[in-house]
């Protein structure tokens, strides 16, 4: 299996592929500087491109490795370059990173195992993240992450009722922190931070960092809680998408 050779990287491309992977009639093909998803229901979170490729034309290297097809999202680490000029550039994601070196005390978190549980957590989170997106879209991104089984979903309960969620992908050299949600009334009061807290303290004990995406205006939010920016994503939108 070819992967970056940075661990923070890894783990993202390595959970765009579980989540995939997760849906029915999902290819998916690898190769040493990218990895592509192709799906029948031509979805952007099943029909993508990752490329790390150094080279000119990485983007015409990505897109051939599935014949007559046209990703619905490119993520490019690093250069965008002179060859995609006709993509058109939605949005920069930072990759972030951590490392606790002072384990704090446990907070807890509510593993969701069972599939009805799963799919509950799932919901939960595209309801936050997603409630804008277009029905089907919304679908897909629920049934992938409740399926995922690689990918951990906790909640946080208060009085039996579900306040804040969080996906984990562990990977050989990292610990993904995705989908960090808090319900709007409980936000600004720390549980966000608290949960963070609890991964870095769980990664640290692991001897692995913690690896987040997340937009421009919360970088700094991450940077008080000692996350570093390694790498950007650039998200770009091919014309026929």
């Amino acid at each position: 299996m070819s992967s970056p050779a940075d661990p923070s990287i890894e783990n993202v491309v390595e959970t765009y592929a579980a989540l995939a992977l997760a849906l029915d009639g999902t290819e998916v093909r690898r190769w040493e500087t990218g990895i592509a998803a192709r799906n029948p229901a031509d979805l952007p979170s099943t029909s993508f491109v990752v490329s790390w490729s150094d080279s000119p034309s990485w983007y015409e290297e990505a897109v051939s490795r599935f014949e007559r097809w046209t990703p619905k999202i490119v993520y490019r680490v690093g250069p965008v370059g002179l060859a995609t000029d006709e993509l058109w550039h939605a949005q920069t994601l930072s990759l972030l990173e951590s490392r606790l070196l002072d384990p704090e005390e446990p907070f807890t978190l509510v593993p969701e195992e069972t599939p009805q549980d799963r799919a509950e957590v799932a919901a939960f989170m595209a309801g936050i993240f997603f409630e804008g997106q277009q029905p089907e879209r919304r679908r897909a991104i629920e049934q992938a992450t409740a399926r995922a089984l690689r990918c951990r979903l906790y909640s946080v309960l208060e009085g039996g009722r579900r306040v804040a969620a969080v996906m984990l992908h562990r990977t050989p050299g990292a610990l993904g922190l995705y989908n960090l949600c808090v319900v709007p009334w409980m936000r600004g009061r720390g549980l966000g931070a608290s949960i963070v807290r609890q991964v870095q303290t769980d990664a640290s004990r692991a001897g692995v960092p913690v690896v987040l995406q997340c937009r421009a205006e919360l970088v700094p939010w991450y940077r008080r809680l000692g996350f570093r920016t390694v790498a950007e994503l650039a998200v770009l939108v091919p014309p026929a998408a």
